[in-house]
């Protein structure tokens, strides 16, 4: 009854606040890890921080909710870490391997295994690379049942005669087969007096 899903799933910073889900973080709902040069995933996620959005190509800044050892979003050393990100379930993750500094690729190689390893990693990360089939299955979903619709609309007189002919031979047959079906047992059953007259 007063279950919440949404802070279920949402990330932790570096001091264990839920991103968009506790007074004063309703505007940061995502999770930027700010140093992946790290190589210990614990001391990774003490890096996060809540931020409004994921940083994107170009971006120079990130607006965040200072925790753990990051006091200051502006920081230089955060400034010069900010790379190409997209959310995966509000995680701020590289938008591709080429976005990531060479010197902090060990630590998101080392993220990467992570997530493969952890069962739960694992399905957040399969959910992530079959996103664009999900979303693609559910416009095709959208676009079928128009489809259907459209048919339906055009077709509906015609769609409903040949549904009342298909129950009528239907019915025909049913009546059919069970007269055979009567007469086998009645021929069965004189079969079975004439050798048995006691």
């Amino acid at each position: 009854m007063h279950g919440d899903v949404g802070r279920l799933l949402a990330p932790l910073d570096a001091e264990l606040h839920f991103c968009g889900h506790e007074p004063g973080f309703e505007e940061y709902p995502k999770l930027f890890i700010t140093d992946f040069s790290l190589t210990n995933i614990m001391s990774l996620f003490k890096s996060g921080v809540c931020v409004k959005k994921c940083p994107e190509e170009g971006d120079t800044a990130v607006e965040c909710m200072p925790a753990g050892d990051v006091k200051d979003c502006n920081d230089e050393k955060i400034i010069k870490n900010i790379f190409a990100t997209r959310s995966m379930l509000d995680f701020c993750v590289p938008a591709h391997l080429d976005a990531v500094p060479d010197e902090i690729k060990e630590g998101f190689a080392m993220f990467k295994a992570n997530l493969a390893e952890n069962p739960i990693g694992k399905y957040i990360y399969d959910l992530y690379l079959s996103s664009r089939a999900i979303y693609a299955s559910i416009g095709t979903g959208v676009i079928i049942c128009f489809v259907y619709i459209q048919i339906m609309s055009a077709f509906a007189e015609t769609i409903s005669w040949i549904c009342v002919l298909l129950m009528q031979i239907g019915l025909v047959a049913a009546t059919y087969g069970l007269w055979v079906l009567r007469e086998q047992n009645v021929n069965s059953l004189a079969a079975f007096i004439g050798e048995h007259p006691d």
